[in-house]
């Protein structure tokens, strides 16, 4: 479904004017986005083909409505600041009643700069979700299935970065989701850590080398099983390293490119990955007024079955203003998974999704703005049950600080 994303205001570089409400010391960025729109398949099933079909469904078609109410408040001291953030989401799927129709999202985030030039940030995000699951997986394999969700996140970064001198990233994240209720779901909870360390070595052209190793530690446990609380089945281990390039080309159009060998383990299943890893960024203006975003990214992630998953992707975003107050923009994604292990099958399952996304964007006001779009997502695999397809059509209206 499409969104008026918010929040904008939450996380901004210290020492930048946010726009927003003046309360003392405090800056004050609420805002309210209002949705209504229609979804031909909610919870993403196979579709019969025939009668005889037994691994496809009806799909449901439902209408989704919500609203939601935000505030960004930002509390500058010296060159440093304190922010906090709360969203919540009303939520209502026509003749279809979730587990959980409110969903909430509170924010920290405390950013020091230092004389030298360093910054430490950190933030605490929890999250009360249900439809959102891209946050808890997010290579894509898990589908809206009604299965309320609490994630919790708190992460360190200490970042020395300037584009002619040398710099560095560290990163280190603690991660924890579990399910709510006492019904099993096709997913699992998990806990556990992840981080980085990137330098990053000047070179001519407003470029810099990277060189950059990544960790993940976690342990995973069945959702909602009263017989194994506390009790991982499985134990998720991954290691990259990678090398690769930043900076801007030409002097604006800003890129990053990583690339190397990475080893992913899920220990306790024998699935195992050794292979090329690697991400790409880079945002180029075309003809002056169109931004043009093309994202790749080639990772494994740990599927709900005793492997682990290859995800291939391809994001190609353009956007383009005009008349001051409209804007157009399309996304088009491309997504390929590959299956470690056969799942119930004997040959290896793989997935291919594609996703399309238009919208139309009208700033009626600085403190109010018009969204209407469409979007149409399928996936084909050899296995007919991971088949579906979906199409939905969305308009919002949002006030306040962007």
């Amino acid at each position: 479904m499409l969104a008026l994303t918010g929040g904008s205001a939450f996380g901004r570089t210290p020492g930048s004017p946010p726009d927003g409400i003046h309360a003392g010391r405090w800056i004050l960025a609420p805002y309210f986005i209002t949705t209504v729109g229609v979804d031909d398949n909610l919870f993403r099933v196979h579709e019969c083909g025939s009668e005889d079909d037994a691994s496809c469904e009806a799909p449901q078609s439902s209408t989704i409505n919500s609203f939601i109410a935000g505030l960004a408040a930002r509390a500058p001291f010296r060159n440093s600041a304190l922010e906090l953030r709360y969203e919540a989401e009303k939520l209502d799927f026509g003749d279809f009643a979730p587990s959980r129709d409110l969903e909430q999202t509170a924010g920290a985030l405390f950013q020091f700069k230092f004389g030298t030039g360093d910054t430490l940030t950190v933030t605490e995000t929890y999250t009360q979700g249900i439809t959102d699951v891209r946050a808890i997986d997010e290579g894509g394999e898990l589908e809206f299935e009604d299965a309320p969700f609490n994630l919790n996140r708190i992460e360190a970064v200490w970042r020395r970065t300037h584009p002619l001198r040398q710099g560095f990233v560290i990163r280190l994240a603690r991660v924890d989701l579990n399910f709510d209720g006492d019904e099993l779901v096709p997913f699992f909870d998990y806990r556990g850590f992840e981080a980085a360390a990137e330098y990053r070595q000047p070179i001519p052209g407003m470029k810099w080398l990277t060189f950059y190793y990544g960790s993940r530690r976690f342990n995973h446990y069945e959702a909602n099983d009263p017989d194994s609380v506390g009790i991982p089945f499985r134990k998720e281990e991954g290691d990259t390293l990678q090398v690769g390039a930043g900076g801007t080309l030409r002097g604006q159009t800003p890129f990053n490119l990583l690339v190397g060998y990475g080893k992913y383990r899920l220990l306790g299943t024998g699935s195992e990955y050794k292979g090329i890893v690697g991400s790409a960024d880079v945002a180029i203006l075309v003809a002056s007024r169109t931004n043009l975003v093309i994202t790749l990214r080639r990772r494994p992630w740990a599927s709900q079955f005793d492997t682990y998953y290859i995800v291939n992707s391809l994001i190609v975003r353009a956007e383009r203003p005009f008349m001051r107050e409209f804007m157009v923009g399309v996304q088009v994604e491309h997504a390929r998974n590959r299956y470690g292990e056969p799942i119930d099958m004997v040959t290896l399952r793989k997935d291919r999704r594609y996703g399309l996304e238009a919208y139309f964007d009208w700033l009626v006001h600085p403190r109010m703005s018009v969204r209407v779009g469409a979007a149409h997502v399928q996936r084909n695999s050899n296995d007919p049950v991971a088949e579906y397809e979906a199409n939905a059509i969305t308009a919002g209206v949002r006030l306040g600080w962007f």
